[in-house]
């Protein structure tokens, strides 16, 4: 299943562009990231997506839903820190509940 969602990231040429995943063309741009990442959350807001968005060196800085997710921790809008500490504390309780019943 494909999921709905919207990538804010810096344009090669000038501004910042709001795409799809492996989309060709941008569904949106601007100039300032500030008002892409309004213009993203506005879209993800109707569209009930998950907006993605990245720094200019396009490394993942934020995660915000706003639509039906795959896992329920990322629900939380988190910074990326955020969302690696919950999923570890999800592992650690599925090894920890695991070993216990093994003994």
């Amino acid at each position: 299943m494909a999921r709905n969602e919207r990538h804010v990231v810096k344009n090669s040429r000038n501004g910042w562009d709001i795409k799809k995943p492996h989309a060709w063309r941008p569904c949106g741009h601007a100039q300032t990231k500030a008002e892409a990442i309004r213009l993203a959350r506005e879209i993800c807001r109707k569209e009930k997506a998950e907006c993605i968005i990245h720094s200019e060196d396009g490394k993942f800085e934020v995660y915000d839903s706003y639509g039906r997710c795959l896992d329920a921790s990322r629900y939380i809008k988190t910074s990326p820190f955020k969302g690696f500490v919950n999923w570890m504390s999800h592992l650690f309780k599925s090894i920890m509940h695991s070993s216990r019943f093994r003994q």
